[in-house]
């Protein structure tokens, strides 16, 4: 886009004893002959000079100038070019800059989410759960840490294939989002482990959670065609956020709760 630059010399005397007595307008080339700052009436005299740098055109300067002013415009010229040529550098440089911001923004995401399931990664999750746990509304507020596995994930992918498997976590992962993911994080750990973190309140406890997450497990199998079952288990462990609290230590204890289910579960089907 090439611009014209009006130049307009000002006849009253006063302007001219101030060390700038110019006006500059910048309009489109394509309104040269149809702008504002085009003089209507009466005779002018104008020079025209191009605005340069190179072979890069930055556009026209049409300038009303004395005839006894007509030496300075070569070295007026050039100092303008050079100050677009400034000016659109430094636009340049900040489109630049803002599609980088927004490519960084892009791959930081990226980097914080397991491909297979679009939840958090183990970075992500940590990343994401340790500033829940700073924000000043949960601060002194009950909360929940969940640790879960899918069930039976080995033998789905052995009589029906790593798809079916893929499959199944991803189900997982849905179920977990639904239920724990509003106000919320969840994560997958790597293989079939899956952990969350979630605030509580009178009206959505543990408890609640824990049956919001067996009726939607509920809700998935009865309306999958699969020739399997998708189970969750899960340990919680509840605690009061504040600024002593340890993620690490927090999720241990929800790991420890998971492990005392299946152990009891174990022992219920052996009895």
């Amino acid at each position: 886009m090439i611009f014209i630059l009006f130049l307009m010399n000002y006849t009253n005397p006063a302007l001219h004893r101030s060390p700038i007595y110019f006006m500059i307008f910048l309009v489109l080339f394509e309104d040269i002959f149809n702008n504002d700052f085009y003089p209507k009436d009466g005779r002018h005299t104008y020079l025209i000079m191009p605005l340069f740098m190179q072979e890069e055109q930055y556009g026209v300067l049409v300038c009303e100038i004395n005839g006894n002013d007509i030496t300075m415009m070569p070295t007026t010229c050039y100092q303008m070019s050079l100050a677009l040529k400034f000016i659109y550098m430094l636009k340049k440089q900040e489109e630049t800059t803002r599609k980088l911001h927004e490519s960084n923004t892009v791959l930081e995401s990226v980097s914080k989410r397991d491909d297979l399931t679009g939840v958090y990664n183990r970075r992500g999750f940590v990343a994401e759960a340790q500033a829940l746990l700073k924000v000043s509304a949960n601060i002194g507020r009950e909360m929940a840490a969940y640790y879960a596995d899918v069930d039976y994930l080995k033998t789905i992918n052995v009589q029906f294939g790593h798809e079916e498997g893929d499959a199944a976590l991803d189900s997982a992962a849905k179920v977990l989002m639904k239920v724990l993911g509003h106000e919320g994080v969840v994560g997958r750990l790597g293989g079939n482990a899956f952990v969350a973190i979630t605030p509580l309140d009178d009206e959505k406890n543990s408890d609640y959670y824990n049956a919001e997450m067996k009726k939607e497990l509920e809700q998935v199998n009865q309306s999958s065609e699969k020739p399997y079952q998708i189970g969750i288990s899960f340990g919680v462990s509840t605690f009061v956020c504040d600024e002593n609290v340890v993620l690490k230590d927090i999720l241990s204890m929800a790991e420890d709760s998971l492990y005392q289910y299946k152990y009891n579960r174990a022992r219920n089907i052996l009895v």
